[in-house]
């Protein structure tokens, strides 16, 4: 907790005008991680955008997205129809089988950067070093992109 506080407060210095609360309560993502697998097998893009703004709702409004309503309310912006989603079968599995590997990592910490090619891991001191870049790239008005969106037109 103490290098996550101290990563916040640095963070926070470096960007005054943008509010980065720590949450109270750590939330049990399990159920917000499968619906953003049911999102990934619709659209890349659509869950890029729900992966931020599950990361604002915690980081930025403190809110504990344990529950799938408090996802689907957070969610609720987006174009995407989770009304009938339950978290479960192949989602469920996509998640467990990204838990095994966490756990069978000798070196268990979220990468900033995975190549795509050979798979190897470069990673940060804090895991969600690379979510905080992006929200602060967004809140800041740098242009970030999925890569499978389509290229600006000219």
């Amino acid at each position: 907790q103490r290098r996550l506080d101290d990563e916040m407060a640095r963070a926070a210095a470096r960007c005054e005008n943008i509010t980065i609360r720590r949450p109270e309560r750590r939330s049990n993502t399990r159920e917000a991680l499968c619906v953003l697998k049911y999102i990934a097998r619709l659209s890349a893009a659509q869950a890029s955008a729900a992966r931020l703004c599950l990361f604002r709702a915690i980081w930025t409004d403190g809110r504990d997205i344990s529950s799938l309503e408090t996802v689907r309310e957070v969610l609720s912006g987006l174009d995407l129809d989770l009304d009938g989603y339950a978290p479960g079968g192949e989602d469920l599995r996509a998640v467990e089988a990204d838990t095994d590997a966490w756990r069978a990592d000798p070196d268990p910490s979220i990468p900033t950067v995975v190549s795509p090619t050979r798979g190897t891991k470069h990673r940060g001191d804090l895991g969600h070093r690379a979510l905080l870049q992006q929200f602060l790239d967004e809140e800041l008005g740098f242009v970030t992109r999925h890569p499978d969106d389509e290229a600006p037109t000219t």
